[in-house]
């Protein structure tokens, strides 16, 4: 064929074709229509027997989604994300739950009371409602249920351990005084003390200086307070009993001072001391006693008509 089509090509005007070079351009497309027509019925049945498969396929599909939607649409795709991954203790942390549909990423829901709960659960902290949303607490404040909005949303704020008892407007002054600027730096001491590779870069850098210039400022109650009660439910030693003691104190009088919160420390720690010691007295005095009575024993039987008791 490529032979033909060379000989038949390339004329110019004038130039006769031979009848032979003609019949065998005919003969050649007959051949290849042939060829052509048989590849396009095999191709046609091929399809056929496709076809078939993808209607088999399709119905089987149908039965095997009519099966597990009814399965799958009893529960809910959830999303957790946060405004950031650290925070500093005092800021409160928000956390949102974005509820969906597992297959179309859409809220089904049954009008207002089909709008799902989320229940968030924390190891430490205190959970609170984010505003505007409906919501039930749990126990200890460890775990919160939140009723997700018309979009599938749910957010609930985390709060540090030991703000048992701090209303909204004194967390927020707490948040407040974290977000103050360092040293005319645009950089908050919150975000010093979450960046600051050791705590000596974060006091050089003036953060300590700052906090407790609030600490004493008498407009910032608030912070006050906050740092005593970290302090009272963190610092090391001291008998439980007193340092809830100074819990309650504190609770009844928000203007007690660092020193009596101190003092109610130092005064449990003395009575924890005194406690540890006492058995470990009576164990003392009792193996010294012991070595002493050895002693004499030994002594007593070395010394002729000696009897030992």
């Amino acid at each position: 064929m490529t032979q033909t089509l060379d000989q038949l090509g390339g004329k110019t005007a004038g130039q006769l074709i031979r009848h032979e070079d003609w019949n065998d351009l005919v003969q050649n497309l007959k051949e290849i229509n042939a060829t052509l027509a048989g590849q396009i019925a095999t191709a046609a049945a091929q399809i056929a027997a496709l076809t078939t498969t993808v209607g088999q396929l399709h119905s089987e599909f149908d039965v095997f989604r009519n099966r597990v939607d009814p399965v799958i649409g009893q529960f809910y795709q959830v999303r957790i994300t946060t405004t950031r991954t650290r925070f500093a203790i005092g800021e409160p942390a928000e956390i949102e739950a974005q509820v969906s549909d597992p297959l179309d990423g859409q809220l089904q829901r049954a009008g207002e009371a089909g709008r799902p709960w989320v229940d968030f659960v924390a190891t430490w902290g205190q959970l609170k409602p984010a505003p505007g949303f409906e919501s039930v607490a749990g126990t200890g404040d460890r775990s919160i249920s939140v009723r997700v909005n018309e979009q599938g949303i749910a957010r609930a704020l985390l709060r540090a351990d030991h703000l048992t008892g701090f209303s909204d407007l004194e967390e927020i002054d707490v948040t407040q005084a974290l977000d103050t600027p360092v040293l005319e730096t645009a950089k908050s001491a919150a975000r010093f003390i979450i960046e600051a590779e050791t705590p000596m870069a974060a006091k050089n850098a003036g953060v300590f200086q700052m906090m407790t210039a609030e600490y004493e400022s008498a407009t910032s109650p608030a912070f006050r307070k906050f740092t005593d009660a970290y302090y009272v439910k963190n610092a090391p030693g001291g008998s439980p009993t007193y340092r809830k003691l100074a819990e309650v104190e504190y609770s009844k009088d928000p203007a007690s001072t660092r020193e009596d919160i101190d003092n109610s420390r130092k005064y449990g720690r003395l009575i924890n001391f005194d406690l540890r010691l006492v058995p470990l007295s009576f164990l003392v005095w009792g193996l010294v006693l012991l070595a002493v009575g050895i002693i004499l024993r030994r002594r007593a039987a070395r010394k002729p008509g000696a009897t030992a008791v």
